[in-house]
């Protein structure tokens, strides 16, 4: 499977005139990002992404997003905003993503 740093795909995005991964734009929602995105075949990339579930709680939830590979935009996300348990629970869930792997549902998001 191909991969892509998310710091790639953050200068693609900034050169497309988008602020996802802006400094200020992850302070504000205490957003981390994995280092790592799987890539498909035809032009997009999952990623992990953490942010707490609200300003004032420490507890972090996880997001598989998708960008477009040439311009870094973010096209979405997949399963919903915060709807993974664990990063490890959501990486795999990026990995099968980009893989299509078709025998993963989002029931094994928990």
């Amino acid at each position: 499977m191909n991969t892509i740093s998310t710091d790639q795909l953050a200068r693609r995005n900034a050169s497309s005139g988008y602020h996802f991964f802006d400094a200020d734009s992850k302070r504000f929602f205490s957003s981390r990002i994995a280092q790592t995105a799987y890539c498909t075949d035809d032009g997009f990339a999952f990623f992990v992404t953490s942010e707490r579930r609200c300003f004032l709680e420490t507890s972090r939830g996880f997001t598989v997003r998708v960008a477009e590979t040439q311009t870094g935009k973010i096209a979405g996300d997949f399963g919903g905003f915060l709807s993974y348990a664990s990063g490890k629970t959501a990486d795999r869930a990026a990995q099968r993503l980009a893989a299509f792997d078709s025998t993963w549902t989002p029931d094994e998001r928990a």
